[in-house]
């Protein structure tokens, strides 16, 4: 399943500028252990990637991983929220734990997971 290049322009909301920290979630899965084997306080452990990128960035990778050739339209007529979200992930840093994968990673692995289970019928009820 390729994305409709002919579909209509995409509307992001807000300004380009706007910066995010996200990455691929399944890179925190050994994280628990990290945690379990090498913390004991009482104090919030923050989980990211230690850098956060424009929502003009992360919509350039989507458009890349997905072969998307459509034009994206900013509607800056809608508010950005925060300008930026950035975790402090030094602790956890401090323990070893990094994420596996990159974000452009992350979100081509995601990709490739919804395109096998679209194609087999595959998607549990409840669980997307």
């Amino acid at each position: 399943m390729k994305p409709k290049n002919q579909a209509p322009n995409q509307l992001p909301a807000g300004e380009q500028e706007h910066q995010d920290e996200n990455f691929y979630m399944l890179t925190t899965l050994p994280m628990p252990a990290c945690l379990m084997n090498n913390y004991d306080d009482e104090q919030i452990i923050n989980i990211g990637c230690g850098y956060d990128i424009t929502i003009k960035e992360l919509s350039e990778i989507v458009v890349d991983v997905i072969g998307y050739n459509g034009k994206i339209n900013w509607d800056t007529s809608k508010p950005d929220g925060t300008p930026r979200k950035l975790l402090d992930c030094s602790r956890i840093f401090s323990m070893g734990w990094r994420p596996k994968y990159d974000l452009k990673t992350g979100i081509r692995l995601a990709y490739e997971d919804f395109l096998k289970r679209y194609k087999t019928g595959s998607f549990e009820k409840g669980r997307f």
